[in-house]
Parts: C-alpha cells; sequence; structure tokens
C-alpha cells in the first residue's frame, strides 16, 4: 500500500492531494493527513514534509513527491526529476514548503464523494 501523508490544514498541499487523486487512475495511492491516526502509528518525528509511506519504506521532501509521480504514471517526469541532485531538489521543496501557505487559499473545496474511500483516518 502506497500512502500519501500532507498538512491536512494547507490549502496548497490539498490542491495537490486533488490533483493526484484525479491523476491516479489505478488508484494505487491512498491519502492520510498529518493529523490522522493512522500518522500516529507511524514511527516518525517530522511533520514538516509531505511523506509517502510505502510497504518497506518512509519517504519524504522531493524524493516522495517523485516517487508519487512514478507511481501515477509520470514516470518521464519522475526520471528528469533525479537527474537534479537530491540537495538542489529538497532545497527548493522546502522553500515551495515555506511559503506554501501563501500559495493556495486557506479554505478548500469539498472532497468529492468519489474520492472518500481512498483515505485512511
Amino acid at each position: 500500500m502506497n500512502v500519501v501523508i500532507y498538512d491536512g490544514n494547507c490549502g496548497f498541499c490539498q490542491y495537490w492531494i486533488r490533483w493526484l487523486l484525479r491523476h491516479d487512475d489505478k488508484e494505487q495511492l491512498m491519502f492520510s493527513d498529518q493529523y490522522s491516526e493512522f500518522f500516529q502509528t507511524l514511527s516518525v518525528k517530522t511533520t514538516e514534509s509531505v511523506m509517502l509511506v510505502t510497504d518497506s519504506n518512509i519517504e519524504t521532501e522531493s524524493e516522495a513527491v517523485l516517487h508519487m509521480m512514478q507511481i501515477i504514471g509520470y514516470r518521464r517526469a519522475a526520471a528528469l526529476g533525479r537527474l537534479i541532485p537530491g540537495i538542489f531538489r529538497d532545497m527548493l521543496y522546502h522553500i515551495v514548503a515555506r511559503y506554501r501557505h501563501h500559495l493556495a487559499p486557506t479554505t478548500c473545496e469539498i472532497m468529492p464523494d468519489v474520492y472518500k474511500k481512498r483515505f485512511i483516518g
């Protein structure tokens, strides 16, 4: 199972979760916000990053984003992203993360019912 952990109080994060839902035709990703019971069961100390929890690993920052892109079928985009050294990808990730609350409205659209089964509480 592949579970994306995100900040449920962030409009920018929720925008990208909806984007992933629309583009994940094979429904390979599940989702849980960092305030969920599922997140509390993980042995991680940070909530500063998007995370991808797979069967064997917990990925964070730019590597989590690239792996999500690969999972939903954007393999070329993920491969191109990996050509950039991780330190530079993560620097860009942290800049976006720092200003993410200014990049989208604080109010979010209601999640369509068709997607609700993809969320873990």
